[in-house]
């Protein structure tokens, strides 16, 4: 069931990034969030080693199948009815709920998936109310690889 879940919510989250309908009207504004993330492990050769958070989008569950969840994007990215990177080649997207955190890390124009289900993420404070997701050494792991990534830092929006 883990498995599934974990399976949905990554092709959910790469069919959103990587589809545009062509209707460049905003369904829902982006809201600007703030935050750095610094990451730890053996991908951060080729990904870097932190993560400027630039929009926040909440409760899109038109598009992350969840209503209660965060799309995190780069600076100058934005999402309406998808995300749109400001650099294609050089960008990442984030989406983090009470289940899972599904992640792409576009660097150099090489693509790097990342997932972890809770029980596996490690310390995650997602408080909607406080408008804030806390990672305090949570853990994503490469989809590709299984190579582990710990990331540190504050999301707010």
């Amino acid at each position: 069931m883990k498995k599934s879940l974990l399976y949905l919510s990554l092709l959910s989250f790469l069919l959103i990034f990587s589809c545009n309908n062509g209707d460049d009207e905003d369904d829902e504004p982006a809201i600007t969030g703030s935050g750095t993330i610094s990451l730890q492990g053996g991908d951060t050769d080729k990904v870097g080693t932190s993560l400027v958070v630039g929009n926040v989008a909440y409760g899109r569950d038109d598009l992350t199948g969840l209503e209660e969840s965060i799309i995190v994007v780069d600076k100058g990215s934005t999402i309406t009815d998808t995300v749109h990177p400001k650099d294609p080649m050089n960008t990442f997207v984030m989406v983090v709920s009470d289940i899972a955190i599904s992640m792409s890390i576009i660097k150099n124009g090489t693509k790097y998936d990342y997932t972890c289900a809770m029980d596996a993420c490690g310390e995650i404070d997602f408080d909607v109310s406080g408008k804030k997701a806390v990672l305090d050494n949570t853990i994503v792991v490469n989809a590709e690889t299984s190579e582990v990534l710990v990331m540190d830092g504050v999301i707010t929006w």
